[in-house]
């Protein structure tokens, strides 16, 4: 009763309006918990607390007012505070939805310097996503370089992190590099891509480096694992017509 006293007596005070939002965020009312947020941004203006403005932001962004919400989860941004995760996470979902490239790679290059409780395997997604970004919609390719190896440090057995450095190793002729890119996945790998890697490693050290010996190891490894694996068959003919090794053949 004394909150309705007290908007009736003075409805534009902050701290009225913040203990009429708790009321209607217990009573689980989002749509008038919205509206007090809102009249409270526009009364606090660079003042609004930044857990106002973000539980706004995530208000706006359900009931699908992208804009508003962008320009409200912008605001929030601008303070910093121990939730930066939950801030940024927002921005860069609204942000892909708005197709604002050049924001979008800033904010995910942010998230994943982000400190503490933040997962490795969550930091590489985002480091790929950025990865993307820079190489296919700003030209960016040497951060592209960096951001897919940052993502592959993390994560190894991720299949599309190493097939982008896999794509561009051979790109630059940087045979040494693709035998540890190779090396390191291996030692990761989900058994649904060993196969793959082991017949490629092979292929690399018959084509590049170490010649048939080795090779031959790696493509027995892939058929150990996938027994009608071509790309390893293939790889184990070629090693028996360079070593004369007739029994491979059979």
């Amino acid at each position: 009763a004394w909150i309705e006293r007290a908007v009736e007596l003075s409805s534009e005070e902050t701290s009225v309006l913040l203990a009429l939002a708790e009321v209607e965020r217990a009573d689980g009312d989002h749509d008038a918990l919205l509206d007090i947020l809102d009249k409270l941004i526009t009364l606090s203006g660079d003042d609004t607390p930044r857990g106002s403005l973000i539980e706004a932001a995530e208000l706006h962004a359900r009931f699908g007012n992208s804009e508003t919400a962008l320009e409200t989860i912008r605001r929030a941004a601008k303070k910093r505070g121990q939730d930066d995760g939950r801030v940024l996470t927002l921005h860069a979902s609204l942000l892909r939805e708005a197709g604002s490239k050049i924001e979008l790679a800033e904010v995910l290059e942010t998230l994943t310097t982000l400190e503490g409780g933040v997962d490795d395997s969550i930091r590489a997604g985002h480091l790929r996503e950025l990865a993307q970004l820079q190489e296919e919609d700003l030209s960016d390719e040497e951060s592209a370089v960096e951001s897919w190896q940052r993502a592959f440090d993390l994560d190894s057995s991720d299949a599309e992190t190493v097939a982008a450095l896999e794509r561009i190793h051979r790109k630059s002729d940087d045979w040494l590099a693709l035998k540890v890119l190779f090396e390191t996945a291996l030692d990761s790998a989900q058994e649904s891509d060993r196969a793959s890697l082991s017949a490629s490693f092979g292929t690399l050290l018959l084509d590049h480096l170490e010649g048939p010996e080795r090779a031959r190891s790696q493509f027995e490894s892939a058929l150990q694992t996938l027994p009608t694996g071509r790309p390893a068959r293939v790889g184990l003919r070629r090693v028996a017509e360079q070593t004369g090794d007739d029994e491979l053949l059979l």
